[in-house]
């Protein structure tokens, strides 16, 4: 049986004493597979329950339950962990129906600033300009800084979508949002891209060669913040992607300062990615993926990822594709795509297909089938 890792802090959080690592909460239910506990998790994950703490008179129910991940023996790739439980209750769903909750304010970025909320609906495309921030890279410094949103078709502003935030290639621009969208599908993920700042770039001299960074992730945080004001996100799947520049951006922020990269999830750094020092990612899923023929950029992206192993990631890939130059083939797609699974939000489907295909009971088969909903 497969197991995945979770990272998801709220309801019962407060439960948790400060020194607990890896705190969680999930909404769950534990059921008894011979004699190991298993929690499985709305997020269609399962983790096997350590610890005696856990009776059976909390089996068969949907739950929420505060606890943390441990390791099982040294760390590695596609390594067990096990949850040790610190509080259970019964499930209550919350009164009044699910609703937005926006951000706490200047969390991400001091704006106040929202999407049109007449707008948010499912399939959307929304652009946004943000002339307080500049004028954009793309447009020679001629138009202000745009960012562009695309909602996914079964968008609801209560519901927490994955996030997935992306820069460009050369001087930048916001249509990359289309590959992202085929490669998640039409579904579940909110997806951003933003420009580039002119003037950051040229005092920086990068406009000189044609490339363009987003310096500490400033933009990235403005967007961010701008989303969270405006819809729910899920804070477990905020993903800093790049091409190109884009992927340069990731990881000179990775080397430059801890608090450019801190709130997201996990990174995608495409055809790019120069020294990163050696950025504290832990547990954070990062995939660098290359053409074999894109080879002025092997040493700069092969730097980064030396840099990154010195703190012993738990979940970086590197991927480099046969016969692709500097390009954005279909042929990363698969692999982006089986990179995604490391993250709870994507493939929960599946997940909860298989988990209603195997429970014990029409009790748990029916808590299941209520995840999907």
């Amino acid at each position: 049986m497969k197991y995945g890792k979770l990272l998801a802090i709220g309801g019962l959080a407060a439960l948790l004493p400060l020194s607990a690592i890896r705190a969680a909460v999930w909404r769950a239910v534990a059921v008894k597979n011979g004699e190991t506990v298993e929690l499985w998790t709305s997020d269609g994950i399962r983790y096997p329950v350590s610890g005696s703490r856990f009776t059976d008179s909390l089996l068969n129910q949907e739950l929420l339950v505060a606890g943390r991940l441990i390791p099982v023996g040294p760390l590695r790739e596609g390594q067990v962990r096990r949850v040790v439980i610190t509080r259970a209750i019964p499930w209550q769903p919350p009164t009044g129906g699910v609703q937005f909750r926006p951000e706490q304010r200047n969390t991400y970025a001091k704006t106040a600033r929202t999407l049109p909320e007449t707008e948010l609906k499912p399939e959307a495309l929304l652009t946004l300009e943000l002339p307080e921030l500049g004028n954009s890279a793309s447009s020679g410094g001629s138009a202000p800084i745009k960012m562009c949103v695309s909602l996914p078709s079964d968008y609801k502003r209560a519901t927490p979508h994955p996030v997935i935030i992306h820069f460009g290639g050369g001087t930048g621009g916001t249509g990359d949002w289309q590959h992202w969208r085929r490669i998640t599908g039409p579904e579940n993920f909110i997806i951003v891209t933003a420009d580039y700042n002119h003037d950051e770039n040229e005092k920086k001299g990068l406009l000189k060669i044609g490339t363009c960074r987003d310096f500490n992730s400033k933009i990235a945080f403005h967007a961010l913040q701008i989303l969270r004001n405006s819809t729910m996100t899920d804070p477990k799947t905020v993903i800093l992607t790049g091409f190109s520049s884009g992927a340069y951006s990731i990881t000179d922020n990775l080397k430059n300062n801890p608090k450019a990269w801190q709130p997201f999830s996990g990174f995608c750094a495409i055809a790019g990615g120069s020294k990163a020092g050696s950025a504290r990612i832990a547990d954070r899923p990062t995939l660098f993926i290359i053409g074999a023929n894109d080879t002025m950029r092997h040493k700069w992206l092969d730097e980064a990822v030396d840099g990154l192993k010195r703190n012993r990631p738990e979940k970086l890939f590197v991927e480099k594709v046969p016969g692709v130059g500097h390009d954005w083939p279909e042929a990363f797609t698969p692999l982006i795509r089986k990179w995604l699974e490391n993250f709870p939000a994507y493939g929960t489907s599946a997940r909860l297909d298989a988990m209603t295909r195997e429970a014990p009971d029409d009790s748990v088969r029916a808590i299941v089938e209520s995840w999907k909903q």
